[in-house]
Formats: C-alpha cells, sequence, structure tokens
C-alpha cells in the first residue's frame, strides 16, 4: 500500500512540474507515461540542444508561411513556433502522442494548426508501427533504429555457430520485441551464454555481456507493441505552390521514406529543411543534397538543408 500511495504522490509531484512548461499533458495521459517519458519531458525545458534547436528555427521561420512539423510527437515545436507561420501542418502517428498534441494547441485557433494522425511515407497505406513505451522513439516497423538495434542485438550477443540458428534467435527475439515481452529476450540470452560458455573466450564473453547491459539500461525504449497506421505520400495532399515553407523531419530512423515521397513538393516549393538524422546519415544527406540542396550541421544527428542557390545568415 505504501508504495502505491508514493507513487501516487510522486505522479503528481512530477506532473505539476511537467505542467509548468509549454507542453500540458492531461492528467489521464499522464498516468500513461513511462519513467522514461516523464524523465525526457522533465528535461526538455532544461535542454540546451532543443532550446538552440528552437531559436535556430525561429530564426529561419522569419517570411516564412508554412510550417510543416513531422514527427510532431507532443507539440514542442509546434506550439513554440505558432506565432511565426500562418498554418501549420503537425503529424503524428502514435495516438497516444496525438492525444497530448491536440490537448495543448486546444486553445490555439483551429484553422492555424492542423494535426494528422498519420506517418508520412513513400506512398498512401497502412504501414506496421512500433509504439514503444518511450513515446519519443516509436517508428516505423522494420526500417527505423530499433529494428536495426535488435538485430545488432541478437548477431552480437547471443552466440551461435551457423545462419540458421541466427535467423531463429532474431525472429524468437522479434515476437518477445513487438508484443512488449522484452524480458524473455534477456532471459534467452542468457541461458544461451550459460550453455556456450565453454565456446568463449573472456574477452568475446565480456563483450557479449556489456552489450546486455547496455540493452538493458534503455529496456524501455525496447518494450514495444506493432500496431497498423495510416501512411500518407507527402506528394497526394500538398500539391499546390507553398513556397515560403519549412520542413521539419524526426521520424527516428524513417527519413528516407519521408522525403521519397516528397520528392515533388521539394522539387516545386524548395523549402528549408531541418532533418534528425536517426542512422543512414550519408544516405539522407546525399539524398537531399541531389535535389539542389546545401546543408548546415547543427549537432551530430540534426541538418539544416537549404536550396544552393541561397544564402543561408547563420546569426
Amino acid at each position: 500500500m505504501f508504495h502505491f500511495v508514493q507513487l501516487i504522490y510522486w505522479r503528481i509531484y512530477f506532473y505539476s512540474i511537467l505542467n509548468k512548461g509549454k507542453i500540458k499533458i492531461p492528467f489521464k495521459n499522464f498516468f500513461q507515461l513511462s519513467k522514461s517519458n516523464i524523465n525526457a519531458l522533465i528535461k526538455i525545458d532544461k535542454n540546451n540542444y532543443e532550446k538552440k534547436v528552437l531559436e535556430f528555427l525561429k530564426k529561419k521561420s522569419i517570411n516564412k508561411s508554412f510550417f510543416f512539423d513531422i514527427g510532431a510527437h507532443y507539440g514542442f515545436y509546434t506550439l513554440n513556433l505558432q506565432t511565426n507561420f500562418k498554418k501549420i501542418y503537425a503529424f503524428e502517428a502514435n495516438p497516444l502522442n496525438l492525444e497530448i498534441l491536440k490537448y495543448n494547441i486546444n486553445n490555439i485557433n483551429k484553422k492555424k494548426i492542423k494535426t494528422i494522425n498519420s506517418f508520412v511515407g513513400e506512398n498512401d497505406e497502412k504501414i506496421n508501427f512500433l509504439l514503444s513505451n518511450f513515446s519519443f522513439i516509436s517508428q516505423f516497423d522494420k526500417k527505423s533504429f530499433l529494428t536495426d538495434e535488435l538485430n545488432e542485438f541478437c548477431k552480437d550477443g547471443f552466440y551461435y555457430t551457423n545462419k540458421k540458428d541466427l535467423d531463429y534467435i532474431k525472429k524468437y527475439c522479434y515476437i518477445n520485441f513487438i508484443t512488449k515481452k522484452n524480458l524473455k529476450n534477456f532471459l534467452y540470452i542468457f541461458l544461451n551464454l550459460f550453455k556456450n560458455i565453454n565456446n568463449l573466450n573472456i574477452i568475446e564473453l565480456k563483450k557479449k555481456l556489456s552489450l546486455v547491459l547496455r540493452y538493458n539500461f534503455h529496456y524501455e525504449r525496447y518494450v514495444c507493441e506493432r500496431t497498423r497506421v495510416k501512411s500518407i505520400k507527402f506528394d497526394n495532399y500538398f500539391k499546390k505552390k507553398m513556397n515560403k515553407s519549412l520542413i521539419k523531419i524526426d521520424v527516428e530512423g524513417a527519413e528516407k521514406e519521408v522525403l521519397n515521397g516528397a520528392k515533388k513538393f521539394i522539387k516545386k516549393n524548395k523549402p528549408e529543411i531541418f532533418c534528425e538524422i536517426g542512422h543512414n546519415h550519408k544516405q539522407v544527406i546525399n539524398l537531399i543534397l541531389k535535389m539542389g540542396y546545401k546543408y548546415k550541421k547543427i549537432n551530430w544527428k540534426s541538418y539544416y538543408f537549404y536550396p544552393a542557390s541561397k544564402i543561408l545568415k547563420i546569426k
């Protein structure tokens, strides 16, 4: 009983802290958030990275008319940039994230901000989508970095002697991964290493165990549920001339899918593009450069792309 009361107390305490910031969390949704989400939200208001990016985007939004927030999450950039644009389109595929986003824009002119409960991809279709316990990294199944990390976990963490064994390990771990049973994967790997301990030297064993510890430290992000969500092709929805645009892309490793579905819009309107690149940095950068762009690197994962014919003034 004490632990339950203590849990309620700290949830209410953190709720009061969070709701002093720009992003508000409905009380009923707050109890759906994981510990990782709560910690991340508390850090956002103090996070120098978020502040620097926001200030940068505020400067780049001058004289812009349209803002496309692709991967809007709870609406940090949509909310903070609402006065800088005539129209904002906020895309969010995770239903819980979208509910909180709508709550945050409830008192804003509905004609100014349009929320769209969709992933932005290469086609208009239904896709498999991973709802992670850590909602900041919910993402496109098998085309984003969480799936890549699961493959790394299997490939480098387990002992096996042939491809058939590795394929079985990947299949077993994947089923647990998408059904919120990731604890089974840790039990499975320890059993695997224990049974094959005589086949591993001490260096190999330490390397595999260090990988397990790293994954365990970030455990909540690997607790996922696979669902089906709507994916839309950007070019099919925004066909008219919409110059003076700024596109923000934060889609946890599915940047290529977004860009491939927006090639016509980019060619026609030459928007400036802020993009967080989860992995495949070179491929994503080269894809945008081929569209006639240059870029400024903001940090190890964030880039600002602008038409090659334009001079970007950095203050």
